[in-house]
């Protein structure tokens, strides 16, 4: 029998962690095949964005996003958002960076330089002096450019210019469009009528109504659908809004035991069980579970009901160590007393009222507690009143570390 260390040692098939794409994609057809009906129409306006909880396989999807777009012909410009580059000054450097990648890119078309001449060149001097112009905190005020507008309203129209004139290169190569795809994005939020969302939002609006073939696909936590709709009015006409959550049966069971079989091993019914209990649909966990199950079982072809029980208590040890304690040091002291006050009612939920009487609390003081902790992605509210923590298990996590430290 094999054993793990040795070099012919069967590898795990699960891959648990940071987008990285499991062996089974589970529950995502409907939003592939939606995405890519939009490839396919280039002519009409389409933007996307995806959300839901952490752990739920949304990065997963915008990768599968940007395989299918570049083999529709589609340019794809990534990137991963930051606090820092919510900034209003780095916002519009990081999105017209990514205009500029995108004309380097379409530089290498042949067919693009046999109709365009030296526009790519036009192209790129345009984004290199608008880059320019927004780095500082005086944006869009440097010597020669116009001033009788305001920051805003500069951006808006050099945003608009810009995705215009990679647009049209885009139409004069052998690339159907391009798509900006921002991961994170629920980081970008207008305080104080600040330069940022609601000026790409009208820029991509306006050029789409031209015919330009871009497309959005914006990705975040739940909240990225209010700071939409706070930026602009029209945002729910503006995007396909998909929701990504626990993968519902029979998927679930099948992200679990399909790559297991494939291989040539299963687990019994009463394991299969047992997982799903635990994990409850989280992609995260579930891949989580089938890699600790495969590798501690040193290769046997059936994974029993004995060696769960035998290696439950060091994956759910190795879950409050690093995924929970970790998530629960992301909240403020303050925040942390609700999250314990949540938990004591002995499940994963709670509703508002039973935990403004167990806090002793007064709803003005609860809700913006409860509203940071929305934000930082540890709590969510499924429906009016009730509310929930974002990964399963959570709950007793903190019922454990509770008895410890008593």
């Amino acid at each position: 029998m094999a054993r793990l260390d040795e070099p012919d040692a069967p590898r795990s098939p699960y891959k648990p962690g940071n987008g990285l794409e499991p062996p089974y994609l589970g529950d995502r057809g409907a939003q592939l095949e939606r995405f890519g009906a939009f490839l396919a129409d280039p002519s009409t306006p389409h933007n996307v964005v995806v959300t839901g909880l952490r752990g739920v396989g949304k990065t997963v999807l915008l990768q599968r996003y940007s395989i299918e777009a570049r083999k529709a012909g589609w340019l794809v410009a990534d990137r991963e958002f930051s606090e820092a580059d919510a900034e209003p000054s780095m916002f519009a450097q990081r999105v017209l960076a990514d205009l500029t990648r995108l004309t380097r890119d379409l530089s290498l078309s042949r067919r693009l330089k046999d109709a365009a001449g030296g526009a790519v060149d036009r192209v790129t001097d345009l984004l290199g002096n608008l880059t320019v112009s927004y780095e500082g905190l005086e944006l869009g005020y440097s010597p020669g450019r116009r001033s009788s507008k305001t920051p805003k309203q500069m951006l808006d129209d050099d945003l608009r210019d810009a995705l215009r004139e990679v647009g049209r290169l885009c139409q004069k190569s052998d690339h159907t469009g391009f798509i900006l795809q921002y991961d994170e994005f629920q980081v970008v939020k207008e305080e104080r009528r600040e330069l940022t969302l609601s000026a790409l939002l009208a820029a991509t609006a306006a050029v789409q109504r031209e015919g330009i073939p871009v497309m959005l696909v914006l990705c975040g936590l739940p909240t990225i659908l209010e700071n939409l709709g706070r930026s602009k009015s029209y945002s729910e006409r503006m995007f396909t809004v998909e929701h990504i959550g626990h993968l519902h049966p029979p998927e679930d069971r099948l992200a679990f035991t399909g790559p297991a079989e494939a291989r040539g091993r299963r687990f019994t019914d009463q394991v299969v069980e047992a997982v799903l209990l635990d994990t409850q649909g989280y992609p995260f966990f579930i891949q989580l579970y089938g890699d600790a199950l495969w590798k501690g079982t040193n290769a046997q072809p059936v994974i029993a009901e004995d060696d769960f029980r035998q290696l439950r208590p060091g994956i759910v040890d190795g879950l409050d160590r690093s995924f929970f304690e970790s998530r629960y040091r992301r909240a403020s002291a303050r925040e942390q007393r609700v999250l314990r006050a949540m938990a004591a009612g002995g499940g994963e939920a709670s509703t508002i009222e039973d935990l403004r009487q167990r806090l002793q609390m007064s709803n003005s003081e609860l809700q913006p507690l409860l509203r940071f902790l929305v934000e930082k992605g540890l709590i969510y509210r499924p429906t009016r009143g009730h509310l929930a923590f974002t990964a399963p298990m959570f709950g007793a996590f903190l019922r454990r570390r509770r008895d410890d430290a008593a």
